[in-house]
């Protein structure tokens, strides 16, 4: 099964082949990781090469590529629920951090390579509840730590303003990684059914009523800050969404 690497028209430009048997691709500009969930394989990619092919001592759970070349992947761990391992552009090791509390759910790395955010599962009074830490590499001890209360967070990711996108089952926060500061936007009681997510643009959503409702999804719209641009609502079931800006 091949990556494929497509120019502005579409047409493919090289292919990069692996044996994969649970890949996920991200991207940050023109770099890539794709890795084996569950197994121990991952390469680096770039438009017209392959800038190195890896493989970890245990099991992998997440990485990320920063748009320097930077890398994170994080393992199971012997005597921790996971461990995070961070590579500079030439793959020498810069950064080692043990997870205890939370079981990691996805990592993303700042364009500057200097942090890494890291979501994970924990519990509070009793109910599941998510975590991100904040992981600054000149230091050993997280910076911060973000609670999500009643939000199971599977994804991460990092605005053009620098600011975080976390997605939850229950709710969506953008963070302020200056200070902190989080601004939810709750699903209305729908799921979330599929998105499309833009670093300079924001995200567009489709939501729909229940898993068994086949029809009247609605199309949400939102902008790097957290503020709705469009909402659609919509007497279809859709089965998935794609946002183009137009300059």
């Amino acid at each position: 099964m091949p990556v494929n690497i497509l120019n502005s028209k579409g047409k493919i430009i090289r292919k990069s082949k692996h044996n994969f048997s649970n890949p996920c691709l991200k991207i940050s500009g023109i770099r890539q990781i794709i890795y084996d969930i569950g197994g121990k394989n991952y390469k680096l990619e770039s438009l017209s090469k392959t800038l190195f092919e890896g493989k970890t001592e245990k099991k992998i759970i997440a990485g990320a590529v920063s748009e320097t070349g930077s890398c994170a992947i994080i393992t199971e761990s012997v005597n921790h629920l996971s461990e995070l391992t961070v590579y500079n552009k030439s793959h020498v090791e810069k950064y080692h951090y043990y997870f205890s509390d939370i079981y990691v759910t996805d990592i993303c790395i700042n364009s500057f390579a200097t942090k890494a955010f890291v979501s994970g599962i924990s519990t509070e009074n009793g109910e599941i509840a998510s975590e991100i830490y904040v992981l600054d590499f000149s230091s050993e001890t997280p910076e911060h730590k973000i609670k999500l209360s009643n939000n199971t967070c599977t994804t991460l990711n990092i605005l053009a303003n620098e600011n975080l996108l976390a997605i939850g089952d229950k709710y969506m926060s953008f963070i302020n990684t200056k200070n902190y500061n989080c601004k939810n936007v709750g699903y209305e009681d729908k799921i979330l059914k599929s998105y499309d997510f833009n670093k300079d643009y924001g995200i567009c959503c489709c939501l729909t009523p229940s898993v068994n409702d086949n029809e009247n999804d609605e199309i949400i719209s939102i902008d790097i800050t957290g503020n709705e641009i469009t909402k659609l609502n919509s007497e279809s079931s859709l089965y998935s969404v794609s946002q183009k800006i137009e300059l």
